[in-house]
């Protein structure tokens, strides 16, 4: 789970700030929803995080440092490619150009705290570390130098967790390109310590930026069935989408039919290997494919909705058919309560795009209910509906805002103080925890198209 992520010199943020998870020991209620991340060391944990800001304060902006965070460990660079990082660029004096970009993420795996961490620009990598614990205890610690050597010290604590010898570790520094995170580079070569870290970043951290709704997206292609469907359908119905049920249909496929394109994709998945489903295109839509192993036929899944019509029969509908809120609503449903199953540490960009604000409170309140075991969910948000009861901890709520400079900063509600006579959301919207819009002049200037404007160099 995640403790808290610090981040400088990204984007619109130029000092280092620092999100945080971790719960603040006088706020009160939804106790029954913090995570014990360590019950030796007493800290708790909130399970939900939701992040207000004016458009372009930055909310998406620390999204994307986390997320290029995770790239970085879980995909690499590829070698003589530029690190994929965008400084701060609004700084008068530059710094932004000689300061490498700093990102750094404490979390807990397997009851153990760790904070790792990464310095970069465009070119290298010049420092990266793994710490473990309260007290910091150095995992590893890595430095490229001027030239691009990667050099590692500070080992022994991973040479002893992984039951390697010391001169193993340096094999993998030398073998580190100054563009590449060591921790990859060891999590490739079989450092076993480290494969657990790795798995965190690729497995349990989750980052949805761009949640458009598409005709093709993959949730229609993923197999639902039994329980799940069920689970889906009574979801779908309490949201008031007019659907009653869903169900997945099996029509056959004759391959021999099909374009010579997308016949010769399935005919190689049936050669090659077709003990598992095909997720591919036919004619332009994003489809399941799959083979009966006792007949051999092939056949196409299709999900559809059974809405409520007036002679009480029910009318399937493809799910292509369906508006783009009911696909966006069960898109966020597979994502918040189905794959967080292992414990996700799961960031939605703008919940509720597509959605009535009702509909994205109606989520919060099922995570709140029924929250999957160990997991977390942190969004952004322009709903300040969220504001107005006890739906939300005041350690769970955070406000992005730009000063003069375009410099990003993030402040928790903890650091206000509580003003008698005024609601949160009152207090949110008359900007003292800013985050909103400070628009300077609310009027809006007509121009009678209709009137000829005074010519240049005659007297009026």
């Amino acid at each position: 789970m995640l403790l808290q992520f610090t981040v400088g010199n990204y984007r619109s943020f130029r000092d280092r700030t620092t999100f945080s998870l971790v719960a603040e020991p006088q706020e009160r209620g939804h106790e029954s929803t913090l995570l014990n991340s360590q019950k030796e060391a007493g800290i708790n944990v909130v399970s939900l995080g939701v992040i207000y800001g004016a458009n372009a304060s930055g909310k998406s902006n620390l999204l994307r440092a986390i997320n290029l965070l995770r790239r970085l460990v879980v995909d690499g660079v590829d070698p003589d490619s530029p690190i994929p990082v965008d400084r701060f660029l609004l700084s008068g004096t530059r710094l932004s150009d000689s300061e490498p970009t700093f990102l750094e993420i404490y979390f807990i795996k397997n009851n153990e705290m760790f904070c790792y961490g990464i310095e970069c620009d465009v070119r290298f990598i010049w420092h990266e570390w793994l710490r473990s614990g309260k007290e910091d205890i150095p995992i590893f610690e890595r430095r490229t130098n001027a030239d691009g050597v990667v050099v590692v010290d500070n080992y022994d604590q991973l040479a002893e967790r992984s039951e390697i010898k010391p001169e193993r570790i340096q094999l993998v520094a030398e073998g580190t390109r100054p563009n590449k995170p060591f921790l990859t580079q060891a999590n490739e070569q079989n450092v076993t310590f480290l494969r657990s870290i790795y798995s965190w970043m690729d497995a349990s951290l989750s980052v949805r930026l761009t949640p458009t709704v598409n005709v093709n997206n993959a949730f229609e292609t993923r197999s639902y069935e039994g329980e799940m469907l069920e689970n889906l359908g009574d979801f779908l119905r309490k949201a008031d989408t007019g659907i009653e049920r869903v169900e997945v249909q099996e029509d056959p496929l004759d391959v021999d039919q099909l374009d010579d394109h997308d016949r010769n994709r399935i005919e190689k998945w049936l050669q090659d290997d077709d003990s598992a489903n095909l997720t591919t295109f036919i004619g332009g839509r994003r489809v399941t494919v799959k083979r009966d192993a006792a007949t051999g036929n092939v056949y196409r899944s299709r999900l559809r909705a059974i809405h409520s019509d007036s002679n009480d029969k029910g009318t399937a509908l493809d799910w292509a058919n369906e508006s783009d809120g009911t696909r966006r609503m069960a898109e966020l449903w597979q994502m918040i309560f189905i794959s967080p199953k292992r414990g996700l540490t799961l960031f939605i960009d703008e919940m509720e795009r597509s959605l009535h604000p009702e509909l994205v409170r109606f989520l919060v309140e099922q995570w709140r209910v029924t929250p999957p075991p160990n997991s977390q969910l942190i969004f952004t948000t322009h709903n300040d509906n969220f504001l107005e009861d006890d739906l939300l901890r005041r350690d769970e709520v955070w406000f992005v805002s730009k000063n003069r400079g375009g410099a990003s900063r993030m402040v928790s509600e903890v650091q206000f103080k509580l003003v008698e006579g005024v609601t949160r959301q009152r207090a949110y919207l008359d900007g003292m925890y800013g985050g909103v819009p400070n628009i300077s002049d609310r009027r809006f200037h007509f121009v009678d198209r209709n009137q000829s404007p005074p010519m240049e160099g005659i007297g009026r």
